[in-house]
């Protein structure tokens, strides 16, 4: 079992550490799994009796890394998966998203008395170059508890909507945050989204309008794998790009629900965790998308490039 590679672009490093950022606030503990082409970087709910994954970030290995050598476990199942402290990682990795001048970072699996993911961080400032080393503990998961961490799947949605900013979602869910511990996340098919806290003394709700819905289907496409391929590139050979502002298609697709454009679809959420994914601005998303599935979840995803973030928010019942 063997981890090591090399990252030498500069935005590529600071996108990096950015996302190790972003992971430390939603978690103290994270799982990495190390496969061939991808990273998967995954916080397991704690509280849940099995313990389900709540965030499951994919990056793609060939776009960050200029040298990049994995073996697994063994030949049939080529993986690797590290527990291991998010904070500690992203303290180690702050100053690549500083002015210093990193010039390249090195990350190997290491024993060094117990095993650790090692950092070699080459930074350059002025004349002169110094190399900076830091050990991050890591816990083995052995191949019994794989199956605790493996890709949630993704429910057909109600609605999917397009978020605003996230620096103004997040002025405004934090003001809903001193209210009341949940919000009730709204949205409809004619674009709007709705914020909505409730006290036994006031109903208090914020409306976005005029926002970006993806079709309910994409001539058969279903709503979560739409939106994974517009944000990858692909297309289908069903995809008719068509939004629900354009004259939609003129027959539905077998067995497809029939939607009501202006019917709210809802779930109540722990504001502190919406909050704190959206936080997630630092990575620079291209897009986030809000998905509900009605008084079930709200699923978020941050899509950047060869990035994405998938955030599952369980309805909370009081």
């Amino acid at each position: 079992m063997k981890f090591r590679g090399k990252m030498t672009e500069v935005m590529c490093m600071k996108q990096f550490a950015s996302v190790i950022a972003t992971v430390a606030r939603l978690a103290k503990q994270c799982v990495v799994r190390i496969t061939k082409q991808l990273l998967n970087f995954i916080i397991v709910d704690e509280n849940a009796a099995a313990g389900k994954p709540v965030v499951w970030c994919r990056l793609e290995q060939s776009h960050y890394f200029n040298e990049y050598n994995m073996a697994g476990v063994s030949e049939e199942q080529d993986e690797i998966y590290l527990e291991f402290e998010s904070d500690a990682m992203a303290k180690s990795l702050v100053t690549l998203k500083s002015n210093i001048g990193a010039k390249s970072v090195k990350v190997k699996l290491t024993n060094k008395k117990s095993p650790c993911l090692t950092f070699e961080i080459m930074l350059s400032e002025f004349s002169h170059s110094r190399l900076c080393v830091h050990d991050i503990p890591v816990t083995v998961i052995p191949r019994r508890d794989w199956k605790l961490f493996q890709e949630p799947k993704v429910p057909n949605f109600d609605v999917s909507i397009q978020l605003p900013s996230l620096k103004l979602l997040r002025t405004v869910a934090e003001r809903m945050k001193t209210l009341s511990p949940y919000v009730t996340v709204l949205a409809n098919q004619e674009g709007v989204l709705v914020l909505k806290v409730e006290t036994p003394d006031a109903t208090v709700s914020t409306h976005f309008k005029d926002l970006i819905v993806q079709s309910q289907h994409k001539m058969g496409v279903p709503l979560a794998r739409s939106w994974l391929t517009e944000a990858s590139g692909r297309s289908s050979e069903c995809d008719t790009s068509r939004s629900l502002l354009q004259t939609p298609p003129p027959t539905s697709p077998p067995n497809c629900k029939l939607y009501k454009s202006d019917e709210y679809y809802s779930a109540r959420v722990d504001v502190r965790k919406f909050v704190q994914f959206l936080s997630s601005e630092q990575v620079n998303p291209n897009k986030v998308v809000c998905n509900i599935v009605d008084d079930q979840m709200v699923v978020l995803f941050l899509l950047h490039e060869d990035i994405t973030l998938h955030y599952y928010l369980p309805v909370v019942s009081v």
